[in-house]
């Protein structure tokens, strides 16, 4: 078979398809090399988020109840001041 492309090919490209390089080009392996390129974007890319999120915990691990209690009541303080002219429901009547 390697022989019936070697006698097809012209003289300047019978050099090529006996390197390595003509040989993969020959069968189409760059497409593996794309992929494996973008297979280690994506797995930095996780790692990246991965670490932010740890950084995130890391932070609020501290974060004992008592805190998460008066942030929550915070919250529930500044929806009520607001009141509901400035709510959903004032954005969009008839819901």
């Amino acid at each position: 078979m390697w022989e019936f492309f070697l006698a097809l090919a012209k003289e300047a490209a019978r050099y090529e398809l006996t390197t390595i390089a003509g040989l993969v080009n020959l069968l189409g392996l760059h497409i593996y090399e794309r992929v494996r390129e973008r297979a280690v974007q994506r797995q930095r890319d996780a790692e990246k988020q991965a670490e932010a999120i740890q950084r995130v915990l890391d932070e609020t691990s501290g974060v004992d109840d008592s805190t998460l209690d008066a942030a929550k009541a915070r919250a529930t303080t500044r929806r009520s001041r607001r009141g509901s002219a400035s709510g959903p429901e004032a954005r969009c009547p008839g819901r």
